[in-house]
């Protein structure tokens, strides 16, 4: 039996949460309940007389006085001293008070203080820092605590826990997004089982709070326009009773943030409107997508600077509560190729694998074999606890563990194909156990035990593997979103809007082929049809014989050749209706082609329509568009984000891509657009119009029959200018006037452009400069200025890293024909001055 004092204590001090776990010298493991939950708010609120609450008693205590509170006292680590009401407390008695509130329930649940403490903290901290922790643990009563990297304990808890194999020299990914901050780091393999940090990096701007703050400020679009000044007295407040309803907002968005990562919509109470507004996911990754790109970039970039190729990697793994935000692994998916894993409760990770990261015995290289009994009550990774909550550290999308947390694994339903990254096996047993004990009460921000939510991606690692079948990760599927706008009053409205989300019922299959324009993809057929037709033939040729084969042949090449010249004839749309003498678009026929040969562009996509295809007597697929699409940018497309219609004889069919393929940036692919027609057309099909995005968007229009095509082709209006503003040089190699954004943000609205450009960045200093949307304006001829939608996200410094190429830059605005002033902007005092702008004239025709 293993004696109480030989247990350890692990601490991972979270910005916005803070997770301890005690750790037995058998490699036993729980977490630590605070007020029922795992998750320790990292607040404290200062009382009267200097006592220092935290967790939910500060919570609460700031609703009476919140200028006696700190929820993040993390991020003020480098302040030196934080003022609460009316006292300054230097920062490391903050964190003394949080660390102290987990050494004395740790020994609450021993009886006796732990005999090591272990605390974690970010790769990427310097001295000065990783000191300050060390002082609040001392205040705290901890003594000669082990200081451990995160992405090392994370990194022990994907080959320990998990049982993940990582072979000497392999790297492992950590993306660690937690509720304040965001870090991610590159980690390679030693032989004796330690691991080497090769590059880390992170965004101290970009955490959940940064996620609450924007949903604030979008629900604020819809408030402050019926009352301006009673949205500011909510979101600026000056006196407490403001501040506590300030407050209970931000509480109420962000539970309704974490509740929109395990359903698909969400409802906000605002305090003095006293209304309640809903939220879909898809509206919430619309505001969030910004913030969640700049973590996708910095790890693709920390990568690059780690020498490391994305098919490199062994495995990238999810840590943090933000991570749970089901895009996150989309994007990640996008942009590296890799299945990223994540388990149920990511906010758990760094605490449940720092203690085995600091253990004296390390763990074993990956490959060899561990001997010895295992632990009473070991099982496969992950056994269910006995609460009766799924694992939370089976891999969604893999095995879980056993029903009573021994013997083999057991799939929570059939066996997915493809590859996965294996769980633990008998001949390679963990080294400890992470299952979660008995509790009296599961976390606020626990997810459900049901899993994932719908549409999040597969969870699998094998490095530079292919997807998991059934294809890649796509965005989620929100809810409808509501009339009005974001956030809206909850009533039934139509579907969420916005460039790559898929439609309701999108399938998922295989990559589309890519190549030119008759490397079309496999057309869906109906297997019923097919089975009909080749029963016929085979049954009349055993009726016929010889003779009957040749028959049968010769009607087969007959119809070929009657297909090829429909198809060579077809109207190109010079007149309303069919041109006379022609028999491919006759009003009422059964059968009708009209050939298109157009192009529009739709965001970041060129869509080239070939022709039209109308068979009354399908069974499926009546009207079908034959498209190829081009990516004209970075990031790869899904072909079921470009929304189509058909419109003709006063009714608009909407259409689906037959094929729901990837194109990755700079390559072209072939598809099948179906037209969802079940009546017979009773008119010609040379009479209607392509439209080509939604409404609300600058729409793209291709009237079959001839008329003015809509195509929003892009138009360059800017070309090899340079400009220089103090230390920064900013050339602009290429400047295009066009209806969609090459990103993301997809197709401008309506009667709105899009400015995007191509920018490299130098920085002439001599120490070190951000430089990001702030940096940019567009000038309107009307005499004010927009903001960039899309920006670079650049830290320069003197040496290697003082150059930015390529970097995009986009501004929506409402199309005027005039010339506009493309600003650069480096503010060197308090207030904007002429001498911080320099400017080049842009006319748009």
């Amino acid at each position: 039996m293993t004696r109480q004092s030989d247990s350890q204590l692990g601490v991972d001090l979270g910005t916005t949460h803070t997770v301890a776990a005690l750790t037995s010298a058998d490699g036993r493991s729980q977490p630590l309940l605070f007020d029922a939950s795992f998750l320790l708010p990292s607040s404290v609120f200062a009382e009267v007389d200097g006592h220092l609450l935290t967790g939910k008693d500060a919570e609460r205590s700031a609703r009476l006085d919140p200028s006696r509170f700190e929820p993040n006292p993390k991020r003020r680590v480098d302040d030196g001293t934080v003022l609460l009401g009316a006292r300054e407390y230097p920062v490391s008695d903050l964190l003394a008070a949080v660390l102290r509130r987990t050494a004395d329930e740790a020994s609450r649940v021993l009886g006796i203080m732990p005999v090591r403490t272990v605390l974690t903290y970010p790769a990427n901290w310097a001295t000065h820092r990783r000191s300050v922790l060390a002082d609040a643990a001392a205040r705290a009563g901890m003594p000669a605590p082990i200081l451990v990297p995160e992405p090392i304990a994370a990194a022990a808890y994907f080959t320990t826990v998990m049982g993940r194999q990582i072979p000497p020299g392999g790297v492992l990914v950590v993306y660690d997004f937690g509720g304040g901050t965001f870090d991610t780091s590159v980690l390679r393999r030693r032989p004796d089982g330690g691991w080497d940090v090769l590059a880390s990096d992170g965004l101290p701007d970009v955490g959940g709070v940064d996620l609450d703050a924007a949903l604030v400020a979008q629900l604020g679009q819809t408030l402050a326009t019926t009352d301006p000044q009673r949205w500011r007295q909510l979101t600026e407040p000056a006196d407490d009773l403001s501040r506590r309803r300030s407050f209970l907002l931000r509480e109420d968005v962000r539970t309704a943030k974490e509740q929109l990562s395990r359903t698909s919509s969400a409802g906000v109470h605002v305090p003095l409107f006293e209304v309640d507004l809903h939220v879909t996911r898809a509206e919430f990754e619309q505001v969030s997508r910004p913030y969640l790109q700049r973590t996708v970039d910095l790890t693709a970039g920390t990568l690059q600077r780690a020498g490391v190729r994305p098919d490199q990697i062994a495995g990238l793994f999810l840590v943090g509560g933000s991570s749970r935000i089901p895009m996150v692994s989309t994007l990640l998916h996008q942009r590296l190729g890799v299945a990223p894993t994540i388990i149920e409760q990511p906010e758990l990770v760094v605490a449940l694998g720092s203690a085995i990261a600091a253990m004296p015995g390390r763990p074993a290289p990956a490959g060899a074999p561990q001997t010895g009994p295992r632990p009473p009550g070991m099982g496969a990774p992950m056994g269910v606890p006995l609460s009766g909550q799924r694992p939370h550290g089976a891999p969604v999308s893999g095995p879980a563990g056993a029903a009573t947390g021994l013997g083999a694994a057991a799939p929570v339903s059939a066996p997915v194909p493809g590859p996965m990254s294996p769980a633990a096996s008998p001949s390679s047993p963990p080294t400890w156990i992470g299952g979660l004990p008995p509790s009296s009460g599961v976390p606020v921000s626990a997810p459900p035990t049901s899993g994932m939510p719908p549409g999040a991606p597969p969870v699998s690692g094998a490095p530079g593997s292919a997807p998991p079948a059934g294809g890649p990760p796509v965005a989620p599927v929100g809810a409808p979103a509501a009339p009005g706008g974001f956030g809206g009053p909850a009533t039934p409205g139509g579907p969420p809007a916005g460039f790559g989300a898929p439609p309701p019922s999108a399938p998922t299959a295989q990559f589309g082929q890519v190549g030119g324009p008759g490397a079309a993809p496999p057309r869906r057929s109906s297997g019923r049809k097919t089975a009909l037709v080749v029963g016929a033939a085979v049954l009349l040729v055993l009726l016929l014989g010889t003779g009957g084969v040749l028959g049968l042949r010769a009607v087969s090449d007959d119809k070929a050749a009657d297909k090829a010249t429909t198809a060579a004839t077809g109207n190109r749309g010079g007149t309303a209706a069919a041109p006379a003498g022609t028999r491919d678009a006759r009003p009422g026929a059964k059968q009708q082609t009209v050939e298109i040969d157009k192009s529009v562009w739709y965001g970041q996509v060129k869509l080239t329509f070939a022709k039209m295809v109308y068979d009354a007597d399908a069974d499926e697929d009546r009207l079908v568009a034959e498209v190829q699409m081009e990516n004209l940018g970075d990031d790869t497309v899904q072909s079921y984000g470009v929304r189509m219609a058909f419109q003709i004889g006063g009714q608009e069919y909407p259409g689906s891509f037959q094929e729901t393929s990837q194109v990755s940036g700079g390559q072209k692919s072939n598809f099948h657009v179906s037209f969802a027609v079940y009546d017979p057309l009773k008119v010609s099909i040379a009479t209607g119009t392509l439209l080509i995005g939604e409404g609300k968007e600058a729409q793209a229009r291709i009237p079959l029959g001839g008329g003015e095509v809509v195509a929003y082709e892009p138009v360059n209006v800017l070309k090899d200018k340079k400009v220089t503003i103090h230390d920064l040089e900013v050339a602009f190699t290429t400047c295009d006037v066009r209806g969609g954004f090459l990103d993301y943000n997809g197709q401008a609205l309506k009667d709105n452009r899009v400015l995007t450009c191509k920018v490299d960045i130098r920085y002439n200093g001599k120490s070190s400069q951000y430089v990001g949307s702030e940096h940019f304006r567009l000038g309107l001829p009307d005499g004010t200025e927009v903001a960039p939608k899309t920006a670079p996200n650049e830290a320069m410094s003197s040496g290697s890293e003082n150059l930015a190429s390529a970097r995009n830059l986009g501004f929506q605005f409402k199309y005027v024909p005039g010339t506009y002033k493309l600003r650069v902007v480096d503010v060197a005092g308090d207030a904007r001055k002429p001498s911080d702008v320099a400017e080049l004239d842009v006319v748009v025709k």
